[in-house]
């Protein structure tokens, strides 16, 4: 009975990312760790790219541009007044399991709210489940990303106070 139910879990693969980001207040940044699985990166990355991308083999100056590009398509932040994030480059881990993509976001140091477009590996599995795990200096906040639902708002209420998740509110029983 437990052998079918293996290979069952085999043939339908489960298909998450996790990210984890910190709230740097010196530098107004959130500092990101995406953690992905190699072969649907790669995948994706070269879907993208237009050409084969190989984590391994791509120069590391064309690698790492193509994975910019990937991550400012399908990860996106966006303020009140829909001025873009910026992405910045801090590196890059190729593990034989997962491949982990360090950057930092910086919104507009004025910004009070941000809109998170998280849509990585989507067009590479309709099931992605895409997590990002914030940390803050007592709390955690978990925002989920999926392709039916792959937005999440954080908000703050001025520009030295600490981000939140903005929880959809249900609609009222009548």
């Amino acid at each position: 009975m437990i052998l079918p139910l293996l290979l069952s879990m085999l043939m339908h693969p489960f298909h998450v990312s996790l990210a984890e980001g910190e709230w740097n207040p010196q530098s107004g940044r959130f500092e990101i760790a995406i953690r992905l699985e190699p072969r649907d990166f790669q995948l994706a990355l070269s879907k993208h790219a237009g050409k084969r991308i190989d984590l391994e083999t791509t120069d590391r100056d064309q690698l790492q541009a193509a994975i910019m590009a990937y991550v400012k398509a399908k990860f996106t932040a966006v303020d009140g007044q829909d001025r873009p994030a910026q992405w910045h480059w801090v590196g890059m881990e190729n593990e034989t399991k997962y491949v982990w993509v360090y950057l930092e976001l910086q919104p507009d140091a004025a910004s009070r709210e941000l809109r998170i477009s998280h849509r990585m590996l989507h067009e590479i599995a309709s099931t992605q489940v895409n997590t990002l795990l914030l940390m803050g200096a007592n709390e955690k906040q978990t925002l989920r990303f999926t392709k039916a639902d792959p937005n999440q708002t954080l908000r703050r209420d001025g520009p030295q106070a600490k981000w939140e998740m903005v929880v959809p509110q249900l609609p009222a029983d009548n």
